[in-house]
């Protein structure tokens, strides 16, 4: 597989038509392998934000795609939909698998549902975001690992200085930081008065120049 795509945080029902557009053009370019649309699908889980969902899929093209709801992906001003029946405007549109598996013969991807209709307090510990995921990493991580393994939660890390996640603050200014996920360490930052890629390029260029290139940048 040469291409992989991941999409996240779409929020359809705050979507902006041009840019959505762009992107239909640009994933239709690339012509992917796999197409992952990871969570925060919608901005409040109405049934028309995932028709709108499930419209700008279907003009992707025929390609396999790995859908996995987010948070935003469960009703949050409507309790009893919440508790009862989470994710019954996301099943009518997007389908009922809520961690769907893709594998082929040189890429294995798992999804795991890590959002919360309800409360975890009562949850035994072995159904926690965090036992799960490491579980999952246990079980993939059997010597010779068939796969090369890329968590998107890097709660999990590879290696150290591995993986380098981006942050920002904002305020009167935004600081955008390159972060060592091992350590906490913020390299080189970017500030700037307004939140746009200069100050998020100029940080990554300082990183990158002054350390070696990760194989892994997460946003």
């Amino acid at each position: 597989m040469k291409t992989l795509i991941q999409i996240s945080d779409t929020h359809f029902g705050t979507e902006r038509p041009p840019v959505v557009e762009a992107l239909v053009r640009f994933v239709r370019d690339q012509a992917p392998g796999l197409i992952i649309l990871s969570g925060d699908i919608t901005q409040r889980a109405r049934r028309s934000q995932f028709r709108a969902a499930r419209a700008f899929l279907d003009r992707l093209g025929d390609v396999p795609m790995l859908v996995i709801p987010g948070n935003h992906d469960i009703p949050l001003f409507n309790p009893a939909a919440r508790i009862f029946w989470p994710y019954r405007n996301y099943r009518r549109e997007l389908g009922g698998n809520l961690e769907p598996e893709f594998e082929s013969e040189d890429v294995l991807a798992i999804a795991l549902n890590t959002t919360c209709a309800g409360s975890t307090i009562f949850l035994p510990k072995e159904f926690s975001i965090t036992s799960r995921i490491t579980n999952c990493y246990k079980w993939l991580w059997q010597p010779p690992p068939q796969h090369q393994i890329y968590p998107y939660r890097p709660e999990i890390l590879l290696s150290p200085g591995h993986i380098w996640p981006v942050n920002w603050r904002d305020g009167i200014r935004f600081r955008v930081a390159i972060i060592a996920w091992t350590t906490g360490k913020a390299f080189p930052y970017g500030v700037s008065i307004i939140l746009i890629q200069d100050a998020c390029a100029d940080a990554l260029n300082k990183a990158s120049t002054r350390y070696s290139r990760r194989e892994i940048f997460n946003t």
